[in-house]
């Protein structure tokens, strides 16, 4: 017996907690240091979608829950909707509609464009998680296709401040005040080529069927994720405490040498290869020692990619002490090793031999865990220094762009 709500279960909540939290959380906003603008430009009434860049942990609450002006109806991911059976219930209180990232998730999608067609309002974020460097990765092709195909007003929304309160890297929030503001709706010029029978459909008030040009939309939607997240990357502040070390998750190669690791020593972050080191500096910047060069989180981290890229044609190999999960089993210690020769994890006294795109092609659930898909079913391997090392190991020796992510 389990006390986790299956995501089958998912539908409408009861309303009044809904509305309830929703109050709560609107009348508490001075608690969480918060400023709202523009909000009264989305209508009280009647089916509407907001979409934000999704640069934090705390985006959806309390942040965009409590700046919208009526409760809205948040797609969440599943891997966290029901990750233990506190938050399984607090998402299906809150209204939460959960959805798997990385496969098709027609269900999702029906009680999506059911709750618009009841008229409510619904919020989520089209890249599907939280970008790594600040700046916005490209949106899930379901989500493009989605907005492409909608027939409701569709808003953007800015989170300001929200990276440097809680990067996807960092282990906990730290306090600022963030400013949350509506941009202004969102004009997509490619709508659907052509249309396909099914007028009078309950979904067809909201939703029109047909092929859209994807390349299109997809631009659209990412030009306007980056207008709303522009200047985030420098907000972070690395002279936090505790900060730099966290960042080790994200810049765990060398950006100079691209050997395996980097530690913070004396306040700086350093290569134990090369021995090169950066300083925190103003503006979400790093230092480098001896040359005064200052770069941003993201700059160092696609040079960090480039570094590696030119590695991995000489062929190299990692090995990371990890904690693997079997599905219905705890989770056992035990190693995760990287190389030319494939990808090799033991653990228990098992052993799995996948290929280099099954870590390649990894869900990364948060910074430390990674979803692997195997054989007999699905692996969970969690890292303490992260497990973003193995994915860009696996994707640099296959030759794929390291630094095009996706959450």
């Amino acid at each position: 017996m389990t006390l986790t709500i299956p995501v089958r279960k998912f539908g409408r909540p009861l309303r009044w907690f809904h509305r309830g939290v929703w109050r709560l959380a609107r009348n508490v906003r001075w608690l969480f240091r918060m400023r709202v603008e523009g909000m009264e430009a989305i209508p009280r009434r009647g089916p509407a979608v907001v979409i934000a860049p999704h640069v934090s942990y705390s985006d959806s609450f309390p942040y965009l829950y409590a700046a919208l002006p009526r409760p809205p109806r948040f797609v969440a991911s599943a891997y966290f909707a029901v990750g233990s059976p506190l938050m399984s219930w607090v998402t299906f209180l809150g209204g939460a509609v959960p959805a798997w990232r990385h496969r098709p998730d027609a269900t999702a999608v029906r009680r999506l464009l059911r709750l618009l067609s009841r008229g409510e309002l619904v919020a989520f974020f089209p890249e599907g998680g939280r970008t790594w460097t600040g700046v916005p990765t490209f949106p899930m092709r379901p989500a493009v296709k989605l907005l492409a195909r909608l027939r409701v007003p569709i808003y953007v929304a800015s989170i300001e401040g929200a990276y440097d309160h809680w990067p996807r890297w960092d282990d906990r929030p730290r306090g600022r005040r963030v400013r949350v503001r509506l941009l202004g709706p969102l004009e997509l010029a490619a709508r659907p080529l052509r249309t396909r029978p099914g007028t009078g459909r309950w979904w067809s008030g909201v939703y029109q069927r047909g092929a859209v040009d994807v390349g299109v939309v997809e631009e659209a939607v990412r030009g306007a994720l980056c207008q709303a997240a522009a200047g985030e990357a420098r907000e972070l502040d690395l002279r936090r405490k505790g900060r730099l070390a966290a960042l080790t998750k994200l810049i765990c190669f060398c950006p100079e040498c691209a050997f395996p690791q980097t530690v913070v020593r004396e306040h700086h972050l350093v290569c134990l290869a090369c021995g090169a080191r950066w300083s925190p500096a103003r503006k979400g910047g790093l230092r480098r020692a001896g040359k005064g060069r200052c770069e941003s989180v993201d700059a160092l981290f696609s040079r960090m990619a480039e570094r590696l890229e030119r590695r991995a044609a000489r062929g190299f190999s990692i090995e990371e002490a990890v904690q693997v999960g079997v599905e219905g089993a705890p989770f056992a210690r035990g190693t995760a090793r990287v190389s030319p020769a494939g990808f090799h994890v033991a653990a228990g006294g098992r052993e799995w031999r996948l290929t280099l795109a099954a870590a390649a092609e990894a869900d990364m659930e948060g910074a430390d865990v990674m979803q692997v898909r195997a054989s007999d079913g699905s692996l969970s391997l969690r890292s303490e220094r992260g497990a973003l090392r193995l994915v860009l190991a696996a994707r640099a020796l296959l030759r794929l762009p390291v630094s095009r992510l996706s959450p």
